[in-house]
Parts: structure tokens; C-alpha cells; sequence
């Protein structure tokens, strides 16, 4: 190997380190100062992270089997999500009580990759850490260091374009209570997260290089690349979207990207990330049950008006605009070419639907795609704004309007009913951490995992899976309610004394305690020791079969 000074002598790494300083113009100590507090935040969130990984739901669990499956045979199989589309095919969301509770609930027992679903390969650099920890701790690490570094990256973005430190820091809190922030960080773990920092990062990067260098430096732009590289892979949208910015890009700023050889290395990189895409839709992707397909989202897209009309789905959309364009993406309309890239970003969920998840559920995966250009995009006009402001006096009235701001986001989220963000679940967990919540959830569901023993079938719902998916078949509850050695639901007392065990999902209004009540009942028929459960933890239950 080289010796450090021989590497920091070298031209490339040199011209590198000086473009990223004129990218960034602060300090080297600050710099240091802020990456110090990055660390602290991040480790501090990444603790969190871990201590409520296991009160997660079916989505965390799946990719924690994943890590597990690519360490042990190189493949990426998930068990959860055949036994999900099981519960499709028989019926278990859509039929009536009389009908579920006598049919045949039988799971496949089969696994399936999850590249057939989406084209998570961001998941193998990951799994080669599950020799080392286990698979909920390198997700809840990677998920807390990715949230934690789009904050960090704003900050040095803002403060590159000469916005004090005051500015940045309020900005960045805005950030912060934008629910696709503020929830989606402390809820389920999605491989499309990962595209939000890395977006983020590759947005940041390309833009820098190319509109303010006269030539822009080869190994900066592949670099630039090579991280445009891994948002592609955290899944197939992200793929498209970096496709689509490549392309928006080099329409909008063809006369300010003085160097042509940039273009054609980026032209060509958008046009290998389409035949990939191609190639990943025409040879692995399969259009499983429960999955939206190209197929079928089209039609959405030109249905989107009709949609409109429906009283609850318009003020989903109604949330959607309000926090993203009136209390956020305003600052955009100070750079109309990154704020229409930005809008463009914003078009899919406003044009289709996902059961509304699309909208206002901010703890979703579904607004990981747009978030990144959002940001970005508000950062470089807020940046341009606070510029433009002359007078000290200006800009501490625009600091007023984001102080105000963070809580009307905060505040006005209906789909989250104000329930707290990540800010307030962290800070009040570290400040009475032995009586918080989290903490005393995590014990609970530690006991559960005690009770189920390894290499056993059980059956359960989303919320228990995370904490059995080490070592255990699971069926999602109702499927293998017949073979299964245990199930896990929760207990729900009636008013009259009596109790049935709840977990089913309806799609039908009013059927769910319908379904609970003949399926405790069904329970009982096929073996399970219904009225002594092995475990009772709150209302949570761990029942054994009677096997003869």
C-alpha cells in the first residue's frame, strides 16, 4: 500500500478534495464540528433504532429474513411474503366470517426471491455484515445513518451556498418535521430508504459538478456515478428516478454543463440504467398478488380525475399537496428548473393510489422517491431566497416564517392523527428510558420470543414477526392455522367477561371481530390450549398446540 502522504500528493485525489472544498466552502473546523455532531445524533438514533427494531411489522421482518437467506445460500428468499400472497389467494382479506372460518387455510410452505418483487440488490453489500451482527441490527443501523445523513448533507448544501450556520440549522429542522422524515424514520425498514440519503447525495453531487465547473474532473463525476450506482440499486423506482432526473437534467441545464464529455458519460449512464431496467422488468420481476404492475397503474394514472371525486381520497391528496407545495416545496419556486424536476418527482403519488399510503402514510415506503428531490430542491431555494435578502432584518423574519413552519407540518398531518415524530419518541425515550414505552415493549416482545422455541411453525400477525423470524416457519395469521405449532395474537376481552384473540385482517367494514371470534373458536377445534395460553404478556398471547 501506499503511504498516506503519497496518497494525499496524488493530482487526482488533490483535484478531487478541491472541488469538493469549493462545493462546500465552510471551514475544515467546522466541518469537524458538524461531523461530530452527525456521529453523536447518529449513533444516539441508531441505539433507538435497534431497541425498537423488534416492534416492527411484516415489512422489517421479511428484509431481515433476506440478510439472513443471501448470508446462508446467496439468494435473496423471503417465507413471509408467499405466505402473504397465500393469504391472498385464499381469500383471507376479502371473505366474509361464514366463509373464511371454514376454509381451507393452508400455506404453501413455499420461498420465493425477492428480486421477483422489486430489485433490492442494495441487500447483498448489506448482508455481508450479517456474519458479523445480526440482521435487525445492520437494518435499524443502516435506516438511523441514512436518516440521520440527509440531514447532514442539507446542512453542508445550504451553508455551500452561503446561508449561515443559524439559516442551515433551522432549515434542516424543517426537514426534520416533514412527516416523510419524521415518521418514515421510525417506522418499518424499507430498502427503498436507502434511495433517500443516496438520492440525495447523487443530486447533490451532479448538480455541484457539472453547473459549476468550466470541466469537470473524471474521477468527481464517477465518483458522482458510481453513487447515482447504489441509489439505482436500493430498487427498480429508484432506477427510474435517477433516470428521469439524468434526463430532466440534461434538458434543463444542456447550455450551463460547459463540458461535453460530462453530458455523454451521464447520456450513456441513463441509458444502461434503462436497459437494466428493461432487462429486471422482462427477466425477473413477476407481478405476484397484492403487487401494482405497469399494467396497472396506467389506468390509474388516467383515472387519477375520477379518483379525485371521492370525498376520502381527495383529502389525502388535499395533506399531500398542503405539506409538500404551501409548507415545504415554496422555497422551490426560487429555482423554476429544479422546482419542476421536483414537481415531476411528485407526480406519481398524486396521480395514482395505493390505498392511500401513497398520500399520508408517512411511515411508508411510498414517499422515499420524491423526498430526495424535495429536499434538495427546497434547500438550493431557500439557499437562493436567504440571498436575495439583504437586510438582516429580512432574513431573520424569514427564520420567524420556518419557526413557524416546523410546527404547522408537525401539526397538520390528519393521516397521523399528531402522534410525535422521531425527534420527541428519541428524546423522550433517552430521557426516561427504563419507563418509556419502547423500552418496555421491547422486554415484553423479548419474553414472546423466549416462549416460541426454535425450528417450531407458527402463526401470527405483522406486528409479532420481526421478533420470530430467526429460525422459525411463519404463516401469517390466519394461513397454517391448522398445522402450526403456535400462534401469537393479541387477547380481547368483551364487556360480558368473555375473550376472543384478535389478528385477522377484513377489507370488509365491521367483519375483523366477526372473523376473530370464529377463528379463537376454530383455534380451539384444531388443538390449541386456547384458555391457558403459555404466555401472557399484556394483552399479548402465546398459544401452544396440544400435539398427542
Amino acid at each position: 500500500m501506499k503511504p498516506l502522504n503519497q496518497i494525499m500528493e496524488n493530482v487526482y485525489f488533490r483535484q478531487f478534495s478541491q472541488l469538493i472544498a469549493s462545493a462546500i466552502p465552510v471551514s475544515r473546523r467546522e466541518r469537524v464540528i458538524a461531523f461530530l455532531i452527525f456521529v453523536i445524533f447518529a449513533v444516539a438514533f441508531c441505539n433507538y433504532q435497534i431497541v425498537t427494531a423488534l416492534l416492527h411489522h411484516l415489512d422489517s421482518a421479511f428484509l431481515m429474513e433476506v440478510l439472513t437467506s443471501i448470508k446462508k445460500t446467496g439468494v435473496p428468499t423471503t417465507h413471509l411474503i408467499p405466505s402473504v400472497l397465500d393469504a391472498y389467494t385464499a381469500g383471507a382479506f376479502t371473505n366474509s366470517a361464514d366463509v373464511l372460518c371454514k376454509a381451507d387455510l393452508i400455506t404453501t410452505v413455499r420461498g420465493i426471491s425477492q428480486l421477483e418483487n422489486h430489485a433490492y440488490f442494495i441487500l447483498y453489500p448489506l448482508a455481508a455484515f450479517a456474519w458479523v451482527f445480526p440482521p435487525h441490527v445492520i437494518l435499524a443501523v443502516a435506516n438511523g445513518i441514512g436518516f440521520v445523513s440527509i440531514i447532514f448533507i442539507l446542512y453542508l448544501v445550504i451553508r455551500g451556498q452561503g446561508v449561515p450556520i443559524l439559516g442551515a440549522i433551522v432549515f434542516c429542522s424543517l426537514v426534520m418535521a416533514h412527516p416523510a422524515w419524521a415518521h418514515a424514520s421510525i417506522g418499518d425498514f424499507y430498502a427503498d430508504r436507502f434511495f433517500m440519503p443516496l438520492g440525495l447525495l447523487y443530486v447533490f453531487l451532479l448538480y455541484s459538478s457539472t453547473t459549476q465547473q468550466s470541466s469537470v474532473s473524471r474521477i468527481y463525476l464517477f465518483l458522482t456515478l458510481a453513487v447515482g450506482l447504489l441509489a439505482s440499486s436500493t430498487t427498480e423506482r429508484g432506477a427510474i428516478m435517477v433516470v428521469s432526473f439524468n434526463i430532466a437534467f440534461l434538458f434543463f441545464y444542456r447550455k450551463m454543463i460547459a463540458d461535453r464529455g460530462a453530458k455523454i458519460v451521464i447520456l450513456f449512464f441513463s441509458m444502461a440504467l434503462l436497459a437494466y431496467i428493461f432487462l429486471y422488468l422482462k427477466l425477473i420481476y413477476i407481478s405476484h398478488a397484492g403487487n401494482m404492475s405497469l399494467s396497472a397503474f396506467l389506468p390509474q394514472v388516467f383515472n387519477c380525475f375520477e379518483m379525485f371525486q371521492a370525498p376520502e381520497y381527495a383529502a389525502k391528496a388535499k395533506e399531500f399537496i398542503i405539506i409538500n407545495v404551501l409548507l415545504f416545496g415554496i422555497f422551490a419556486l426560487f429555482n423554476w428548473r429544479l422546482a419542476l424536476i421536483a414537481f415531476a418527482a411528485l407526480l406519481p403519488n398524486l396521480l395514482t393510489t395505493i390505498g392511500g399510503a401513497e398520500k399520508n402514510g408517512w411511515a411508508t415506503h411510498y414517499h422515499s422517491m420524491y423526498f430526495p428531490f424535495l429536499a434538495f430542491v427546497s434547500a438550493m431555494g431557500y439557499s437562493k431566497l436567504w440571498n436575495l435578502l439583504r437586510y438582516a432584518r429580512y432574513r431573520m423574519l424569514l427564520i420567524g416564517v420556518l419557526l413557524f413552519l416546523i410546527p404547522a407540518i408537525s401539526y397538520y398531518s390528519p393521516g397521523y392523527g399528531g402522534t410525535s415524530g422521531a425527534v420527541k419518541r428519541v428524546y423522550a425515550y433517552y430521557v426516561n428510558r427504563e419507563q418509556s414505552y419502547e423500552k418496555q415493549q421491547s422486554i415484553k416482545f423479548k419474553q414472546i420470543m423466549a416462549a416460541v422455541p426454535v425450528g417450531t411453525n407458527v402463526t401470527t400477525i405483522e406486528g409479532f414477526m420481526p421478533t420470530l423470524y430467526r429460525g422459525r416457519n411463519i404463516y401469517f395469521y390466519p394461513m397454517g392455522i391448522d398445522t402450526a405449532d403456535y400462534t401469537v395474537l393479541n387477547k380481547v376481552i368483551q364487556p360480558d367477561g368473555s375473550f376472543y384473540y384478535a389478528g385477522a385482517v377484513s377489507y370488509i367494514p365491521g367483519e375483523s371481530q366477526k372473523i376473530d371470534i370464529c377463528l379463537t373458536e376454530r383455534l380451539r377445534k384444531v388443538g390449541f390450549n386456547v384458555d391457558h395460553p403459555k404466555l401472557l404478556v399484556g394483552n399479548m398471547v402465546v398459544l401452544e398446540h396440544n400435539k398427542k
